[in-house]
């Protein structure tokens, strides 16, 4: 896949989506309250699997 996937969340435990922008990381989805799904490619290719669906 040559990716490398982060929950991110403002005001809690996790890491801030500023601190993984800051190493080439992309946000590609929000979930309430105040979490951001970020991705990083390692390689070329589509940053996002076309038809994926997920569950939280």
């Amino acid at each position: 896949m040559g990716r490398v996937a982060m929950m991110t969340s403002e005001g809690n435990w996790l890491a801030g989506k500023k601190l993984l922008a800051s190493l080439g990381f992309k946000a590609i989805d929000t979930a309430l309250p105040s979490f951001t799904l970020m991705v990083k490619k390692l390689r070329p290719g589509p940053l996002a699997l076309r038809g994926f669906q997920y569950h939280l």
